[in-house]
């Protein structure tokens, strides 16, 4: 995470849409949990999960033991 925190040209401890770039510029709406335009640490560690469909399971039965 201090990788990512290098863009912070202004050292706020925070970064906005102008301090960023590549991915995370890409994604930045989703990375901004709070809606103010800025990315914290706190909120880079409560990036929401990849939300999809959960594998199927089977039918709950074990199979049988060899």
């Amino acid at each position: 995470m201090e990788e990512v925190f290098k863009m912070d040209i202004n050292r706020d401890g925070k970064l906005s849409k102008l301090e960023v770039t590549g991915p995370l510029l890409e994604d930045f709406d989703k990375f901004d949990l709070n809606k103010d335009g800025f990315i914290t640490k706190e909120e880079l560690g409560e990036e929401p999960k990849p939300k999809g469909e959960r594998p199927e399971r089977g039918s709950g039965e074990r199979p049988p033991r060899r």
